[in-house]
């Protein structure tokens, strides 16, 4: 298995738009471009942390089941974060 890509909070900062969706959550990257109309809260929820470290957000709402079942979503980590093993 070959190591996950690593970008900075720069790089997702850089994808805040519907067209082009990026977030963190437990310091990995997730790229919801395409998953904003599966969203079960709705796209607009997405775009209000689009680009950021949506951590808190994730957490308040979601499961450690949720975080799991959405690993296809993963593109990479955060450099410097120690992100969770794979559940």
């Amino acid at each position: 298995m070959s190591a996950p890509k690593v970008y900075s909070a720069t790089d997702v900062a850089a994808h805040n738009s519907a067209k082009d969706l990026w977030i963190i959550v437990r310091g990995q990257v997730f790229d919801l471009t395409e998953f904003q109309n599966e969203h079960p809260g709705g796209k607009k929820i997405l775009a209000k942390v689009a680009g950021t470290d949506a951590t808190e957000s994730f957490n308040k709402y979601h499961s450690d089941t949720i975080f799991a079942a959405n690993q296809k979503l993963a593109i990479g980590v955060v450099e410097g974060a120690n992100p969770p093993a794979k559940l």
